[in-house]
């Protein structure tokens, strides 16, 4: 198991991939796609319209991209106490993705 303190960008990177990928399927589900610049805040922002994910949940999701997109392309190491803090926020937003998308599957 990766520790959040000596590998805190491997950890958040794999989390939004995680996240992302799921939130691509169900926008593909649903016969959309999000492309060019800014896709990936409209990705996030086409969980507005699922009542099963609070407005908190989408905030930290943003927080979660912006702190990826430093890491991934400026070399930012993420804090460590923002995965510790919100660790369990994005396992019950994998676990609502997976749910959703499990019957349309």
């Amino acid at each position: 198991m990766l520790n959040h303190h000596n590998f805190p960008a491997t950890i958040l990177e794999n989390y939004y991939d995680i996240i992302k990928e799921l939130i691509t399927a169900l926008l593909y589900i649903n016969g959309l796609k999000t492309t060019g610049e800014g896709a990936h805040i409209e990705t996030i922002d086409f969980l507005k319209i699922h009542k099963e994910f609070s407005e908190h949940e989408l905030i930290i999701l943003q927080e979660l991209r912006i702190k990826r997109h430093g890491s991934q392309y400026y070399g930012k190491i993420p804090p460590p106490e923002f995965l510790t803090q919100n660790e369990a926020i994005f396992k019950e937003v994998i676990n609502k993705l997976k749910s959703i998308l499990s019957p349309k599957i």
